[in-house]
């Protein structure tokens, strides 16, 4: 009787499960700079977020691109001058940071901002402090970013041996919501470049990953669910032929054309020319 009724059990709880997966429905995430400031819903004492990366090429002086810009009021209702010094602090690069790691942005740096409404601007380096920036996780752009700033990638460890791979090329993503959170299907390539035998060469490989954040911005859930074989596809390179052997003779010089130097003379005019001219002087 017990291993009928476990039976049953097990049968109603797959029913559900499968049920459940039916009735999911997923929606599509968009790229992590096309999200706006209403999408986020930031902690109530917060301003403003900022998340800015910095290169090497002006010495990691001034941001080279800005790709999470987030203010919880419009900013024509923020003191210009609080504003002005927002946009103007400098990153900490003394201490260590965590945030948005990967493959073939190693010279990166990027660092979080935050204005308060104490008016103090904190610069973060942790992707702890940009969690705490975010508070409650209830919207799908705020799971997606935690995602997205701690470079969560199974293929990276994949892709290990290559050397200078490429950073991952997102191909899909898409959400649903659950009790827990939000869980996310992230879809991407990853691939290197090389030369071989006066051939250029591309591998590349797609790789698919479970994530699941919980509203305390914490990921839960982290799982490789496919990849693909390593794809290999090559190139003839473009070769110039060498430069002309010099022959020792010097090119031919091309002669001016020969310039008339007597004055050209007008054409004189006949008598009733003449009197045309002299009529139209008045």
């Amino acid at each position: 009787m017990k291993k009928v009724l476990n039976r049953v059990l097990i049968l109603s709880l797959l029913f559900s499960i499968s049920l459940y997966a039916k009735e999911v429905k997923w929606h599509n995430l968009k790229k992590i700079n096309l999200y706006k400031s209403g999408d986020y819903h930031l902690r109530e004492d917060v301003i403003a977020l900022e998340i800015r990366t910095y290169d090497d090429i002006d010495n990691y002086k001034k941001p080279a691109y800005i790709p999470v810009s987030v203010y919880a009021k419009p900013l024509n209702s923020i003191d210009k001058k609080l504003l002005k010094y927002f946009h103007d602090a400098s990153p900490d690069f003394s201490r260590k940071g965590d945030i948005r790691k990967v493959p073939d942005l190693k010279g990166d740096k990027t660092r979080a901002f935050m204005l308060k409404k104490d008016n103090v601007v904190y610069r973060m380096n942790e992707i702890s402090d940009v969690v705490h920036a975010l508070g409650e996780i209830d919207r799908p752009a705020e799971a997606y970013l935690v995602w997205w700033i701690s470079s969560k990638y199974s293929g990276i460890e994949d892709t290990k041996k290559w050397k200078f791979a490429n950073s991952p090329v997102v191909k899909s993503m898409k959400y649903h919501q659950t009790l827990q959170g939000y869980e996310m299907i992230i879809k991407y390539i990853i691939s290197r470049s090389y030369d071989k035998d006066y051939e250029y060469c591309t591998d590349s490989q797609i790789f698919t990953d479970k994530i699941i954040v919980d509203k305390n911005g914490q990921i839960v859930y982290f799982k490789q669910l496919n990849k693909s074989k390593v794809e290999t596809g090559c190139s003839a390179m473009c070769i110039l032929p060498p430069p002309p052997k010099p022959t020792g003779v010097a090119p031919k010089k091309n002669r001016p054309l020969p310039v008339r130097q007597d004055p050209i003379k007008p054409k004189e005019q006949n008598l009733l020319e003449k009197e045309i001219a002299n009529e139209s002087e008045f």
